[in-house]
Parts: C-alpha cells; sequence; structure tokens
C-alpha cells in the first residue's frame, strides 16, 4: 500500500480515500452471482498458457457454453476454498 500510494505522489496525485478491494468482497460476489445466474458469466479451469494460447488465437473455450447452474456450481466451488476449486477463475 505504501509504495502505491508513494508512487501516486510522484504522477502529483495525492488520494481522496483509500480503498482496499477486501472491503467490496460481498458486493463483487454479488453481482458474479448476478451474472452468472443471467448467463452474462461462465467458469474455466482452462491452464492459463492454454487460455493464453486459445485468447490469441481467438478459439473460444471449452467452457464458454455451459448453462449458470452449472457455472454457480464451479463458482461456489472456487469460493469454497477447497483445493478442488482453487483451478477455477
Amino acid at each position: 500500500q505504501a509504495s502505491i500510494l508513494e508512487d501516486l505522489g510522484k504522477l502529483g496525485v495525492k488520494p481522496d480515500l483509500v480503498t482496499y478491494t477486501s472491503d467490496y468482497f460481498e458486493t463483487i460476489r454479488a453481482y458474479a452471482e448476478y451474472m452468472i445466474n443471467e448467463g452474462l458469466a461462465y467458469m474455466d479451469d482452462t491452464p492459463q498458457e492454454q487460455m493464453q494460447k486459445e485468447r490469441l488465437e481467438r478459439v473460444e473455450s471449452a467452457r464458454r457454453n455451459q448453462s449458470p447452474a452449472e457455472a454457480m456450481e464451479f463458482f461456489k466451488l472456487m469460493c469454497s476454498g477447497k483445493k478442488d476449486g482453487a483451478a477455477w477463475c
């Protein structure tokens, strides 16, 4: 945090308020659940290197067309903190 404020100061920027993402976890989680339930987001466990390659080649993820119910199941697994959930994003 201190280094960020220091860097901003070098640019002549003085923040009015310092906040932390963790202050908004519940709000972020609610938006994620809304987007998943509306079919606007999905969960993906593609390895990072493969995902980068697919994006560069404009290849659709194999997980892109999962149902909202399936995506929500994977989202809850990710949020559970269990080892099995670590691959999902």
